[in-house]
């Protein structure tokens, strides 16, 4: 099977490996729900400087080393996001992996969360060098701080290795349009890779005409993109870092302490996704045998089948497993909420200038000589002077 389907993928023609790859995108999660396909959406809800906005706005698909993510603000949405201070002035998200919809054999991390990265609009997001990994049943903070890294224009002239950074349009990318240290990495990677195995993933930016690697080999080349050497990659001489500091809750659970207080056991609120409270009064409306009103939020259901097809649960190896665990909390193994936002108004900024310049140089210069002159003038004059004395007197002798 292996081999047959190497072999079918190396004889695609390009319009059939174009509909292939498509579905393929299709098949992951996707980032919104699709009407009439899938409402197993990563984004449930979103909200902006403490307004609700339609999450298709401001994400959308982006590549990735893990291959396609959900990207926010990443340069070309027409949503123009202005970054404000405080907690209700960031992003507010909520999240769902649907993790009874995931099929067999494509399950690779060791924890059950959300990965999170954090870095510039125009930096190729690795997540396997850096992210945050979100536990799935808490509501999580997450304050951002920026440090700025700015660099003299006089030192333009200095050679790039020596100043250890390149300026914008002095190093293209073949496969980038915008530099960064971490595309540059990505971009080398990617050649030495392809130089390897001839093939490249179907998700990784590529040049025409190379051929997509097999599922097999996709996963040696990817598992194999840190190891990139002798890239010449130097960082940008202006640049932002982005650092995290992040603080966790689990989710506070519905009774009648917080009933329809709670965002996440409000009753009268059908636009959200959040109804914790669901299950708890199905179990009260079966103990009286009576059907459960508000029938059309079913669909949002805490309680969800942890195989998505009775056909899936049939071909599970563990088989104690499709027998024990039929259902699964949601709040607990799927939903997550995110909060980003910044914690200060300020920055701290660096700057990159030479260390002595030219014009240091003639003013040390100037300084020294000033120095010796000013204490050494009449020491001088006595040189002179004793020294033509002794000279004559050498010659008169």
């Amino acid at each position: 099977m292996k081999l047959i389907i190497k072999d079918y993928i190396n004889s695609m023609t390009d319009e059939t490996l174009s509909k292939v790859l498509g579905l393929i995108k299709n098949s992951a999660q996707p980032c919104f729900d699709l009407p009439g396909y899938s409402n197993f959406s990563l984004l449930k809800e979103c909200y902006l400087y403490d307004q609700r906005i339609d999450c298709n706005k401001v994400f959308q698909s982006v590549v990735t080393d893990f291959g396609l993510c959900c990207g926010f603000n990443i340069g070309n949405k027409d949503e123009k996001i202005v970054p404000r201070v405080g907690k209700q002035n960031g992003l507010r998200v909520v999240l769902d992996q649907a993790s009874g919809n995931v099929d067999f054999g494509t399950v690779f991390d060791v924890a059950n969360s959300f990965n999170v990265h954090i870095g510039s609009p125009y930096e190729f997001p690795m997540l396997k060098l850096k992210k945050n990994n979100l536990e799935p049943g808490k509501e999580h903070s997450m304050q951002i701080s920026a440090t700025v890294i700015n660099s003299d224009p006089e030192i333009v002239n200095i050679d790039p290795l020596k100043r250890d950074c390149y300026f914008h349009g002095e190093k293209q990318l073949t496969l980038f349009k915008e530099y960064s240290y971490s595309t540059c990495q990505m971009e080398c990677a990617i050649f030495q890779n392809y130089a390897k195995y001839k093939c490249i993933p179907w998700f990784l930016p590529k040049e025409k005409g190379w051929k997509i690697c097999d599922p097999w080999t996709s996963m040696k080349f990817v598992n194999n993109l840190g190891n990139a050497t002798n890239c010449q990659c130097l960082q940008s001489c202006s640049a932002v870092i982005y650092s995290t500091s992040t603080s966790s809750a689990k989710f506070q659970p519905c009774n009648s302490r917080n009933f329809n207080l709670s965002p996440m056991c409000k009753i009268l609120d059908e636009d959200t996704t959040m109804t914790a409270w669901l299950q708890s009064a199905k179990n009260v409306y079966d103990d009286t045998s009576k059907d459960l009103p508000l029938a059309s939020i079913n669909s949002r259901n805490q309680m969800r089948p942890a195989y998505f097809t009775t056909k899936m649960a049939g071909e599970e190896i563990f088989t104690n497993l499709a027998k024990d665990t039929p259902v699964y909390d949601a709040f607990k193994d799927d939903i997550a909420v995110l909060n980003v936002f910044f914690s200060e108004a300020t920055t701290i900024e660096f700057g990159r200038t030479a260390r002595y310049t030219f014009f240091n140089f003639v003013a040390s210069l100037g300084g020294f000589f000033g120095l010796f002159l000013g204490f050494s003038v009449i020491s001088l004059l006595e040189i002179i002077y004793w020294f033509v004395i002794i000279m004559a007197r050498r010659l008169l002798a």
